[in-house]
């Protein structure tokens, strides 16, 4: 027994590195199923597992007792061994851009099939109770496993090659990652056949040494598959200890400012262990309540209170790089005891901010942790608002220093007139928009309660306006940059379309008021009742949500074309979607999971090559996901449209592709394929383009 303990051991390995690779194909087929830019890995990885499983000794010999014919079993076996090298080889070249020889692959693939066959034909020999094994003794035989060995390490070597060197040059870190390993598996591979050149000379049989091989390459294949969702786990815990780490400061601040929580407050613990939304946008929902919570609390702020809070930090010798979140954690340690205390606000206090320069939502999550350590510190602890003094390390009484007002914060807003929905790529565009002074807009509107709204993509700093002298509806305020960079911002456009849509016959806000200063432009328009259709609907309900989206999208199709002023074409759109590159506007790090790693010019690239010849005008939204239409709860009638700031004429496919999207996406379990499919029914099928809904679902990664 001991003398076969290293082939007991090869064949354990070898079919534990099997499962591992099927249990790798099983769980990326469903994305793989998804996204087109898999399905090439995922097909040549099962390809593999198949190959691999038939070369395990208990499946061979099951096949074979099933079959009554070990030779057919051998001969589909080596045949499963040439498909999955041609689609590995294949996946590979096609991977690293070069398209035109994948054809040859194919062929080269196919003939080789097609040459093992015939020379099996002629009547190969073979053991009693085996398939053809490897042998030079015989001319005929030897001719089919010279072929068939040299194919694969010629297969092999091509792979490992193609693979290691776009592997280190590649612009994509995980398309780099899944190269080299591929690379290695290949070369696990390639080892394996080279040392049947051996075998064929002393007519052997693959040992435990041969079968460790084999289960390396499987290994090898099975991380190649899960290098995604590797990715996402690292980024999920990224998310996972943002939420524990701002969790402190967004307890203290909610408690002081309930309505700023989007969902109910739970503790700390129960967060992380039963998440009720997927980890990114857990953390980003973090993120802009503490954003909002400090917005409020900056009415609660008092001058000497800030000078107090600068000389309490310079004593405490806190670092340069450090005093302005220290400073601005004890300023709203004191504003968030006023509030609680119950003083009345002061719309002109100076707003709180723990840094004017973040932009995107890895830095605003950066200096939101910066400010919860500060908050946390003792520093922080020991200072007295109260008596705007403080103590320092040594018990010393706090002194009045020079003013040092914090700087004013940018927000990250959602859907200014409906309920929540969550963001697609996690951040709104609003998180790169420089800070925004509201001071004129609040001076037209002095009796009103002013709430900050943290829900929409409308790229805008968005309030609830409330009150005021005499009943009225319920207002909302979009304030943005009066000439922005981004075509988001445009307000002025934006109410334009309103009106546009108005004049149709189309269920949007009405306009009451636009306007600008010297530095910021506004947009106030009423409120629109209705539920977003992105809420989680009863069960009864939702293909009845989504039958509503599609009615609508056929009507916003069938307004005249040539009435429309607003142009989406795909030469304005694409022209924008390179401004967006140029100016570092489109959001890398949070792609869609085909296309993670991605840059600019690579996006750009695709959208040159997917670009379709023509376009099917009609007036299209935009952006018509399920949070920008509002709905009856009762009759699952529209009652309202938001977020026009794309309206134009455009390909219809610009609005089923978007909508299709994210009704099928995961982060809405209440949605689902199904609901998708439903959809594009409901819509007519038979106007539907696949290619174009890919290329459409491309183009909105720019916006």
């Amino acid at each position: 027994m001991t003398s076969d303990l290293p082939g007991n051991l090869g064949r354990v390995l070898q079919t534990a590195g099997v499962l591992l690779l099927w249990a790798a194909v099983l769980l990326r087929a469903r994305p793989a199923a998804r996204h087109p830019g898999q399905r090439g890995l995922w097909l040549a990885v099962a390809c593999a597992a198949a190959a691999l499983t038939l070369h395990l000794e208990a499946v061979s010999a099951y096949a074979a007792a099933l079959t009554g014919s070990p030779r057919a079993v051998g001969l589909v076996k080596n045949q499963a061994g040439i498909v999955s090298a041609g689609a590995i080889l294949h996946f590979a070249v096609h991977t690293t851009g070069s398209r035109r020889r994948t054809g040859a692959v194919l062929a080269t693939t196919a003939a080789v099939m097609a040459a093992l066959l015939a020379l099996a034909g002629l009547g190969s020999p073979h053991a009693p109770g085996h398939g053809p094994y490897p042998t030079l003794a015989c001319p005929r035989c030897a001719a089919y496993w010279l072929l068939l060995v040299t194919v694969h390490v010629a297969a092999c070597a091509l792979c490992a090659r193609v693979c290691w060197r776009y592997g280190r040059s590649g612009p994509h870190r995980s398309v780099n990652l899944g190269l080299t390993l591929l690379g290695w598996g290949s070369a696990s591979a390639g080892l394996y056949w080279l040392a049947h050149y051996y075998l064929m000379a002393v007519e052997g049989r693959p040992g435990g040494v041969l079968r460790l091989v084999l289960s390396v390459h499987a290994v090898l294949c099975a991380a190649v598959l899960m290098v995604p969702t590797a990715l996402q786990l690292r980024r999920a815990a990224g998310h996972a200890r943002t939420v524990w780490r701002i969790w402190p400061l967004w307890r203290d601040l909610v408690e002081a400012v309930p309505h700023v929580a989007l969902g109910g407050t739970r503790c700390r613990p129960l967060t992380l262990l039963r998440p009720q939304l997927p980890w990114r946008q857990l953390a980003y929902r973090k993120v802009i309540e503490v954003r909002d919570a400090l917005l409020v609390l900056s009415h609660y702020t008092d001058p000497a209170v800030s000078r107090a809070a600068r000389a309490h930090v310079a004593r405490w010798g806190i670092p340069a790089e450090r005093a302005d979140a220290h400073v601005t954690a004890c300023v709203l340690r004191g504003a968030r005891a006023a509030r609680l205390a119950g003083a009345d606000p002061d719309p002109a206090a100076e707003v709180l901010a723990a840094d004017r320069e973040a932009c995107g939502l890895a830095a605003e999550t950066a200096v939101l942790l910066r400010l919860t350590e500060a908050y946390l510190s003792p520093c922080a602890r020991a200072f007295d608002p109260a008596g705007t003094s403080g103590t320092g390390p040594a018990g010393d009484a706090g002194r009045t220093g020079s003013a040092g007002a914090p700087p004013t914060p940018h927000k990250n807003v959602r859907n200014p007139y409906g309920p929540r929905r969550k963001a697609r790529n996690g951040v709104s565009a609003s998180a790169m928009m420089p800070p925004m002074d509201d001071s004129t807009l609040r001076r037209k509107y002095p009796h009103h309660e002013w709430h900050a709204v943290n829900e929409g993509d409308s790229g805008a700093f968005v309030y609830q306006l409330t009150g005021g002298p005499e009943p009225q509806p319920e207002l909302y305020a979009k304030i943005a940059p009066r000439a922005p960079e981004n075509s988001a911002f445009d307000l002025s456009g934006e109410a334009d379309r309103l009106e546009w849509l108005h004049r149709h016959g189309i269920p949007v806000p009405r306009v009451v008021e636009r306007g600008a200063d010297d530095t910021a432009a506004w947009l106030v328009t009423e409120a629109v009742p209705g539920v977003a259709a992105a809420e989680e609907w009863p069960e009864h309900q939702r293909f009845a949500v989504v039958e509503a989206m599609a009615e609508l999208a056929r009507a916003l199709h069938e307004l005249p074309v040539e009435d429309c002023p607003f142009d989406r074409r795909l030469d304005a759109a694409v022209a924008e979607a390179r401004r967006n590159v140029a100016e570092g506007l489109v959001d890398l790090d949070d792609l869609q999971e085909e296309r993670a790693g991605w840059t600019g010019d690579q996006l750009l690239a695709e959208l040159d090559r997917t670009r379709p010849e023509k376009e099917d005008l009609v007036v299209c939204h935009g952006d018509l996901c399920p949070n920008n239409v509002l709905l009856d709860p009762g009759t699952c009638r529209v009652t309202g449209v938001i977020d026009v700031g794309r309206l134009g004429v455009a390909d219809r496919h610009a609005d089923i592709a978007l909508a299709a999207r994210e009704l099928e996406i995961d982060e809405d379990p209440w949605f689902g394929p199904a609901y998708a499919e439903r959809f594009l029914e409901r819509y007519g099928a038979h106007r539907v383009d696949k290619e174009k809904l890919a290329f459409y679902q491309l183009l909105d990664e720019f916006f």
